[in-house]
């Protein structure tokens, strides 16, 4: 994990030394250790799992389906596993359960978290259980 030093010596603004910051006390508060798998490398990493998929039915009726769960890593943390971003079908291991990178609903199974490019958002689906 990087330094609050490293966070601001890599950044160009102040903006985004705030946002670096506070990704970074993100991580330290909220990650979790997990194991990142894309087939060919697999290495620890911390993450922050998200909240879990939200379908609104209609007006009365919300369903929830953790199955379907976000997970933030950040972009240095992968590439030094993977040397690559993150592709469906790499697998997040958390607390004995499996993860798969996924499509979720029509969007590509990843996105930045922020404008520099640091932090991925990473949909996936559950497939195992501990």
């Amino acid at each position: 994990m990087e330094t609050l030093a490293g966070v601001f010596k890599t950044m160009s603004s102040p903006f985004q030394n705030i946002i670096n910051v506070g990704l970074e006390i993100r991580r330290s508060m909220a990650g979790q250790t997990a194991t990142y798998n894309d087939g060919t490398s697999s290495g620890s990493i911390t993450v922050v799992r998200g909240k879990p998929f939200v379908r609104t039915v209609d007006a009365l009726v919300t369903q929830i389906d953790e199955r379907y769960t976000d997970f933030m890593l950040a972009v240095d943390d992968l590439d030094a596993i993977t040397g690559a971003k993150p592709m469906p079908g790499d697998t997040i291991t958390l607390d004995g359960d499996t993860f798969e990178v996924t499509y979720l609903q029509g969007t590509p199974p990843w996105s930045y978290v922020d404008s520099a490019e640091t932090e991925y958002r990473i949909h996936t689906i559950k497939t195992g259980d501990a």
